[in-house]
């Protein structure tokens, strides 16, 4: 009935038994997939009916981070809705265990940045976002458009060559809105030389009048009203610039008392209250005095106050790690920690109250944190690597 030329013949005996050998090698492919899907699937159910079964917080935590192990194994062959489903039980019961409230984060910025960018800084007020890019020791700015941020290629600030200069930024701050030098945000190099800038206006560097022994390693630096506080810790200081004073010799915020100051990472200021970070995530907390009856004291020991289920107070939070801090002023004075390897950023009373920790609903880039911001009108920022996220809080 078919009348095939020869070398149809021998091409069609070479195709059929090729393709009967695909469709079949793809079938055990596709079965061997749901199998090892399957197995994981079970598995992360026994885990999760330990779970249920245990009294203990820490054994639930433990069972529930198995089951969402287990889940990771079986959802890289497939997803299936038992697995989607016991993954959202799993999460939500893990996140109230661990005080996790969730924040629909979302891109801030309209356009991306380079790859070269990496956003180590971050401050917002109401409308506007400053980022400091490591590489270039540049300050960045972007405004609100509507849904998101808005580059302004057009703002200068960061190194500057002339009479005065200044090297890269290595940290920034928003400035009270009356200020001498009618600048909206100040960076600082690592000589101590500040650089005072503002959208359509030139930068200003303006030295910092040095310490009686000079400063060592500037590290970081913030404001409290209109004073300035400048960590450095090579030098086991912070010193303080009253009523923008830049030009005068600073004070040093300690008297008798100084604490280990070598792995000092950060450092926030509310009135006389400083907080220290240290590279392990614990804090030293400060009180300033002018009185000599009763001088400068810091307390080393500080806990934090964590009441979550199976938690304890102490030094340290376990499983969490911290590198910036950030005070929040009134109406609601609080702290916020960054956790960068968890993406987290967790929340404290002034006394150290665990209150919550704030993580994404939705995916973001894998990575750790860099940096993070919260502005006035109750927006929280985070960085990751060179994009920048932003949430409404609740």
């Amino acid at each position: 009935l078919l009348n095939f030329s020869p070398s149809m013949m021998i091409f069609l005996a070479v195709l059929v038994p090729v393709m009967i050998s695909v469709l079949g090698g793809m079938m055990y492919i596709q079965r061997g997939q749901s199998l090892q899907h399957e197995e994981y699937l079970a598995k992360a159910q026994i885990a999760a009916d330990r779970a249920l079964a245990s009294e203990s917080p820490d054994e639930q935590r433990s069972n529930w981070r198995l089951v969402l192990s287990m889940l990771d194994e079986a959802e890289f062959y497939q997803e299936t809705g038992p697995s989607i489903a016991l993954r959202k039980q799993a999460q939500g019961i893990l996140d109230e265990l661990d005080g996790v409230e969730r924040l629909d984060f979302r891109p801030a910025l309209l356009s991306g940045l380079g790859e070269t960018i990496q956003i180590t800084r971050l401050a917002a007020q109401s409308g506007d976002l400053y980022l400091l890019d490591a590489p270039s020791g540049m300050v960045l700015r972007a405004s609100w458009a509507g849904n998101a941020f808005q580059l302004d290629r057009s703002f200068a600030c960061g190194p500057v060559s002339g009479e005065i200069s200044a090297g890269p930024l290595i940290d920034l701050v928003l400035l009270p809105r009356s200020n001498d030098y009618d600048a909206v945000v100040a960076g600082m190099d690592a000589n101590g030389n500040l650089v005072f800038c503002a959208p359509g206006k030139t930068p200003v560097v303006v030295p910092l009048a040095p310490p009686p022994m000079n400063f060592s390693t500037p590290k970081s630096f913030t404001m409290s009203g209109s004073d300035l506080y400048v960590l450095d810790p090579g030098n086991n200081g912070v010193w303080i610039y009253w009523n923008m004073s830049f030009d005068e010799q600073p004070r040093l915020f300690f008297a008798d008392q100084v604490p280990f100051m070598q792995d000092v990472v950060d450092l926030v200021v509310n009135n006389d209250d400083l907080y220290l970070l240290h590279s392990d995530g614990s804090q030293t907390l400060c009180y300033y005095s002018s009185m000599d009856v009763a001088p400068t004291r810091c307390e080393d020991q500080i806990q934090y106050i964590d009441s979550r289920p199976g938690r304890q107070n102490g030094r340290l939070i376990p499983d969490s790690l911290f590198d910036q801090i950030y005070f929040a002023p009134p109406p609601d004075p609080s702290l916020y920690l960054l956790d960068p390897a968890n993406q987290a950023v967790f929340h404290f009373s002034l006394r150290l109250n665990f209150q919550r920790q704030y993580r994404s609903a939705t995916e973001i880039p894998e990575g750790p944190v860099s940096a993070l911001t919260v502005s006035s009108d109750r927006l929280i920022f985070m960085a990751v690597k060179n994009e920048v996220f932003f949430a409404a809080f609740p």
